[in-house]
């Protein structure tokens, strides 16, 4: 009888975390979930089999110290990341966690997190590689940025340069608007792409052997940074240009990329080296990317393409958790939580 593989999935109030768990609770693969999060009050802390509180990223030694600690002490055999600040953090640290408690992490290599977690450095490298993205500067200086709008014109995007998918994301149609920005490093101005009725998310797994073992895309709508509405989209030419876009990435794993329908073709606006919040929706029509994570990174399995997926649409609506005051006062007192009626 196979053991049950212990996932550790960072992140869990967060949607990337939450759709995490989602893939391994519909998984055939059986798992033991254990989640961590900084907040008490995360929801979803109380859904996992076992729950612990961590520090902040910026608190990098205690976070490091805190995650081997639990890695050793609950025998996590993988970590499956779920929030955009962890990411370079992991990713640096991947080796230490093989080292010291023989724990996967399931991320990039250094290097391409680094790239893809940084919205300008993403820009620089795929217009290397003639991949049609936006153009994108820094705020360094007003000349620059006068001169950036001369040639894209009004309106443009500020975004945060630094993961939060599409979060924080702003439309400017002044001067005046840009002002406070100005010189600030954490930023980057962007091309407006129009039409946003045209807007798309798509999962990708690519495998060990460079293939892509997945490809799954949905027509979106936003609210709050975030997909609310999805429909999958069977478009051989939209998947196509996917694919040459992936061909050039050089990455493997799990990632999503967003993009819009232009009259010069799809165009990739934001592309995430991590599972995303549509991850579960991904599973629901097409294929389970947590669980293609544990059979190709634990289970050494040689992952077959996946070319059957369903047409449809999905909805996200509010829910609710239920937590005892014992509960939350266990997790604020001894920073972690078994929950035996999961």
């Amino acid at each position: 009888m196979k053991r049950k593989h212990n996932v550790l999935v960072t992140g869990v109030g967060g949607d990337v975390g939450q759709a995490i768990i989602k893939c391994l609770d519909h998984s055939s693969l059986k798992t033991n979930i254990i989640g961590t999060c900084v907040y008490s009050m995360s929801a979803w802390l109380y859904r996992c089999h076992k729950a612990f509180l961590v520090p902040l990223v910026a608190e990098e030694k205690s976070l490091l110290k805190r995650l081997l600690a639990i890695c050793k002490e609950e025998k996590i055999d993988i970590i499956l990341p779920g929030v955009d600040a962890e990411l370079l953090f992991l990713s640096k640290n991947k080796d230490v966690f093989k080292k010291e408690t023989n724990t996967e992490v399931f991320i990039p290599e250094y290097m391409a997190t680094r790239r893809f977690c940084d919205k300008y450095a993403t820009y620089k490298f795929l217009k290397k590689k003639h991949i049609p993205f936006p153009e994108t500067i820094l705020l360094t200086s007003t000349e620059k940025i006068k001169a950036f709008i001369e040639k894209t014109k009004f309106p443009v995007f500020l975004k945060s340069r630094f993961g939060q998918g599409n979060k924080n994301t702003k439309i400017i149609n002044s001067f005046l608007d840009l002002e406070p920005a100005i010189g600030n490093a954490l930023y980057i101005l962007q091309e407006y792409l129009p039409n946003n009725e045209e807007e798309y998310t798509s999962g990708v797994y690519v495998g060990k052997d460079e293939k892509i073992k997945g490809l799954c895309t949905f027509k979106r709508e936003l609210r709050g940074g975030t997909t609310y509405r999805a429909e999958v989209v069977d478009d051989q030419k939209i998947k196509q240009t996917l694919c040459d876009i992936v061909a050039g990435m050089e990455m493997k794993g799990f990632f999503n990329i967003q993009s819009r329908n232009t009259e010069n073709g799809l165009v990739p606006f934001e592309i995430n080296p991590r599972f995303s919040g549509t991850t579960a929706m991904v599973n629901e029509f097409a294929f389970n990317g947590p669980e293609m994570a544990i059979d190709e990174t634990l289970n050494k399995k040689k992952l077959k393409i996946i070319t059957d997926i369903k047409l449809g649409f999905a909805m996200r609506y509010w829910n609710e958790i239920y937590v005892s005051p014992d509960k939350i006062k266990d997790m604020e007192l001894n920073h972690s939580v078994i929950n035996k009626n999961r």
